[in-house]
């Protein structure tokens, strides 16, 4: 049975968490504005927006994402199933339909974003950002970030600075009177004109950037499926297979009286071929250089930075290709020990270039990791950039 759990509208403005009383309903999983969440592409947040719905970002699903998919809270719990995908529509959304035992804190609606007045506050929470960040929205007019920042999703708004970090993605946006008027989609360096309309990207200029409500009516309206589908695995591209026969119909079988007292086969070693250093060594070198290639034949690269200064977060990175399009591109954070700092990814429908921040800050000896995955699952001619400078 699906409980709410009520709080003040002066604490609940800023997605504090309040649940009442000390009894049997603290068992059941608790889920609050901003809501942690395990997903595909790493963590990302939850947009809560009543008591039986939520919304997260579509890039949060790293393409794995069906109708029917589970979504997992931080802990790995269920709290959901997808229930509506963004389809072909370009919007960074996909829609949550709410287990029936997980308890709600706060009582949540919508707004129209275009309802909201330039300068009025509004609160940025994901995860990172427990208490919520207060913002403002830039202006009430939406903007195609494929057409201006060549970023993969259409129907962005754009607040005045960047209030948000990774892990906020599919965060809520709300209002102080705690109505949704946005999904987060993530951080841009948008540019704006006298008026506050979007016109550009500049590296140096970030700002949280958002789905709003009204755009969230683009995310398909299929049912939940049963809870026992299981997540959709990214298939790899198809290859031709050769079967390979048994080794007993290669060599013929092999006798008991071939077998020597240790019980190994007899092995003549004057027909064994002895080979000089220099020709191991390239046999080596053509073995690596085959897996390499059969490696850029599925179609993934891994183009890495390690600059002697480290990477400062937020730094742009760019990826594009003249060949096809990209079905993912990933960037990963390393700290010098390989630790991982965050990870953040686009889920893509065969566009050609991509850009995003590099996800955290890396110290000096760490290093960034860019996965880009062709959607035809050919070879690529990708070249990235970081911070404006061609790593690969």
């Amino acid at each position: 049975m699906r409980t709410r759990t009520l709080t003040g509208v002066a604490t609940a403005a800023l997605g504090a968490v309040v649940v009442a009383g000390a009894g049997p309903a603290l068992a059941q999983t608790v889920i609050t504005q901003g809501s942690a969440l395990s997903a595909p592409a790493g963590a990302c947040s939850l947009t809560i927006v009543d008591d039986a719905t939520a919304y997260t970002a579509a890039h949060c699903g790293a393409g794995q994402w069906q109708v029917g998919s589970p979504v997992l809270d931080a802990e790995g719990v269920q709290i959901g199933t997808v229930s509506g995908l963004p389809g072909t529509s370009g919007v960074d959304a996909v829609r949550v339909a709410l287990a029936e035992d997980v308890e709600v804190v706060g009582e949540w609606s919508t707004r129209p974003a275009a309802s909201v007045e330039v300068g009025e506050t509004v609160f940025t929470h994901g995860s990172s950002v427990p208490l919520g960040a207060p913002n403002s929205l830039s202006h009430t007019q939406t903007f195609d970030a494929a057409t201006v920042c060549d970023d993969a999703y259409s129907d962005q708004m754009a607040l005045d600075v960047a209030s948000t970090y990774p892990g906020d993605s599919g965060g809520a946006v709300y209002d102080v009177q705690q109505r949704v008027v946005g999904v987060i989609s993530g951080v841009a360096p948008v540019t704006f004109d006298e008026e506050g309309n979007v016109v550009g990207c500049d590296a140096q200029s970030l700002s949280s950037i958002m789905v709003p409500v009204e755009s969230l009516d683009a995310v398909g309206q299929e049912t939940a499926a049963p809870a026992a589908v299981e997540p959709a695995v990214a298939e790899a591209p198809a290859t031709e297979v050769t079967e390979t026969p048994a080794i007993a119909d290669v060599a013929g079988p092999v006798a008991d009286e071939d077998l020597p007292t240790g019980g190994e086969p007899a092995v003549d070693e004057s027909e064994l071929t002895e080979f000089t250093p220099a020709e191991e060594e390239a046999i080596r070198a053509e073995l690596i250089e085959r897996a390499e290639a059969e490696a850029v034949a599925a179609g993934t690269e891994d183009v890495v930075a390690a600059p002697a200064e480290g990477v400062a977060y937020g730094t742009q990175v760019m990826a594009e290709t003249s060949q096809g399009g990209f079905a993912s591109v990933t960037v990963t954070a390393y700290d010098a020990d390989g630790t991982v700092l965050g990870v953040d990814g686009l889920d893509l429908t065969g566009e050609y270039r991509a850009w995003m921040p590099v996800p955290a800050e890396v110290p000096a000896g760490g290093s960034v990791v860019v996965t880009v995955v062709d959607a035809a699952g050919d070879a690529t001619d990708t070249q990235v950039t970081l911070g404006g400078q061609l790593i690969g």
